[in-house]
């Protein structure tokens, strides 16, 4: 990432259009609703000892409903083999029950094993007649922006999981991060609270501070709000210290049987733009 940071600049937003085209040219632009899945108060968030008794609302962030929508269900991130949960869902906000019996029961399984996870998502029916997929072969359609805006759910994960301790996640963290920082490298990971992790010194700047982790015990998901760690960017060379405040944003998943904190696509950006997203891998 250091040697050609620039190349990855993205800013949300553009549509890059050729100069001379004419006006039949430009691409067709659709409406498509945003689903919301939420977990109720009362509900399993996890699948403990092989058991699920999760119940769910599903609704849209915006209030512009689809004409027919439909509940699939991906196991392990084999997006080639989604089943359908609910066929047909056109009211909302509906709530719903799902189980490890159904689970089994849909996927034609034994039982449920740790380690597996099943990602609940909605496919949306809009007035043009075209369904939009919640899953395709890449995995979720949902890019990281409207993924990151605060209260957006649009797919939801129940995982078979180990128990948690946050204490297994404390002391010396090894972070694989080819993206950003362009390597692997060893730094603190400290305990705030009963939910909180610290990383020190992030990505090794010189004047970097820490980045606090807020780990949900429920869902195992492990989000980093959006913190400023550095002044700029002068270590990536003088040429970047134009580039100020570096913060960075994203989900990721705390996996107790492994040991690691991961994170797919934490987002980097300067007081300028945007820099993309990138993975970052916490092990021990």
């Amino acid at each position: 990432m250091r040697t050609n940071i620039l190349k990855s600049i993205f800013l949300l937003g553009v549509v890059l259009l050729g100069a001379c085209q004419s006006q039949d040219k430009i691409p067709e632009m659709s409406t498509v609703s945003f689903p919301l899945l939420t977990f109720d108060a009362t509900s399993d968030k996890k699948i403990e000892s092989g058991v699920l008794n999760a119940k769910f609302k599903v609704d849209m962030f915006y209030k512009d409903y689809p004409v027919d929508s439909k509940v699939v269900i991906a196991m392990n991130g084999n997006y080639s083999n989604l089943k359908t949960f609910n066929a047909s869902i056109k009211t909302f906000p509906t709530t719903l029950t799902l189980t490890d019996t159904q689970l089994v029961q849909l996927f034609g399984l034994s039982s449920i094993v740790t380690g597996d996870y099943f990602q609940v998502g909605l496919d949306v029916l809009m007035a043009d007649g075209k369904w939009y997929p919640a899953f395709d072969s890449n995995g979720v359609t949902y890019s990281s922006g409207p993924s990151n805006l605060p209260g957006a759910s649009p797919i939801l994960t129940v995982k078979a999981v180990c128990k948690l301790d946050i204490n297994d996640f404390v002391g010396t963290g090894t972070i694989t991060d080819a993206y950003w920082y362009g390597g692997v490298y060893n730094t603190p990971i400290v305990k705030v609270d009963a939910t909180h992790l610290k990383i020190k010194n992030f990505g090794l700047f010189t004047d970097g501070g820490d980045v606090t982790m807020t780990i949900d015990p429920d869902t195992y998901v492990v989000t980093i709000a959006k913190q400023v760690y550095a002044a700029n960017l002068a270590d990536f060379g003088t040429a970047y210290a134009k580039y100020t405040n570096p913060a960075v944003a994203g989900k990721g998943v705390i996996d107790p049987c492994k040991r690691t904190i991961s994170f797919t696509a934490l987002e980097y950006t300067v007081d300028q733009g945007s820099f993309s997203t990138g993975a970052l891998v916490i092990s021990y």
